[in-house]
């Protein structure tokens, strides 16, 4: 089964994501940034999504990380607003925070699902 990790801050919207996201099929873990590595060491990752709690800085640490980890695994951006969609290429998608069924379609597209 493919895992989804979802990184962030804010533990109580870890869990919501993670609900959304396990609509996809696929398992998800969630996680802080210091949580990442010792989860890292403990299986592969499909999807990472990136929670918009994350700091510029903490995304791009994370995102090097992960495609030295996992250079197959896709990223996704969950953003607050339009204007704030990433600006770094190696993120392979966006989506708005305040909408579950946006995450959940970009997810599967990026899982490489069927989209309804």
């Amino acid at each position: 089964m493919e895992t989804i990790f979802v990184i962030g801050e804010n533990a109580s919207l870890l869990q919501t994501r993670a609900l959304v996201l396990a609509k996809t099929g696929a398992a998800t873990v969630c996680s802080t940034p210091a949580q990442l590595p010792s989860k890292m060491a403990e299986t592969t990752a499909g999807l990472v999504v990136l929670c918009h709690t994350l700091k510029a800085d903490q995304r791009a640490v994370i995102v090097e990380k992960v495609q030295t980890q996992w250079p197959a695994a896709r990223v996704l951006q969950v953003c607050q607003r339009p204007e704030e969609e990433p600006h770094d290429a190696r993120v392979d998608g966006w989506a708005f925070g305040g909408e579950p069924a946006t995450l959940l379609r970009r997810a599967k597209e990026l899982l490489g699902r069927t989209v309804p």
